[in-house]
């Protein structure tokens, strides 16, 4: 697309909601979220438009973020439980319950999950009910996530 807007190229055209567009690394594909077929799942596009592929079986409730190689999509269910899928499609890893940041567990409701450039932190956000509201949080790890 030009700056002007001209030259658009509309990559979906679903009745459902398709929407979190993450354009990959290396700009051949966008990861986003589609209601499609029936509940808001991770889909993976090529930057043209064709070759739609679902990813897995996510429930996708929060917006998703891609690892900072393009290899991973990190994401959020409804129950706020915290995975990661591998871009090129496969099933879903549970994100650790327990990082080794002093032994502390993930706070109660995390969600959100983005991992720095190493793979060796984890930021996301939460309920904090001692505040009322959502505060946020980074988690280091010894070993790469």
């Amino acid at each position: 697309m030009n700056a002007d807007g001209s030259n658009r190229v509309q990559l979906t055209n679903d009745v459902e909601e398709d929407g979190l567009p993450l354009v990959t690394p290396d700009g051949q594909s966008i990861v986003f979220m589609s209601a499609r077929d029936g509940r808001r799942s991770l889909w993976r596009i090529k930057i043209d438009g064709s070759g739609p592929t679902k990813l897995g079986a996510a429930s996708v409730a929060f917006r998703p973020v891609l690892s900072f190689d393009g290899t991973w999509v990190y994401y959020s269910d409804p129950q706020r439980q915290n995975f990661r899928l591998p871009v090129a499609g496969g099933s879903p890893e549970p994100l650790l319950a327990e990082l080794t940041a002093g032994g502390r567990p993930l706070p109660p409701a995390f969600h959100e999950p983005s991992p720095s450039p190493d793979g060796r932190a984890l930021a996301g956000h939460y309920a904090d009910p001692g505040a009322n509201s959502e505060s946020i949080v980074v988690l280091s790890s010894d070993a790469s996530m």
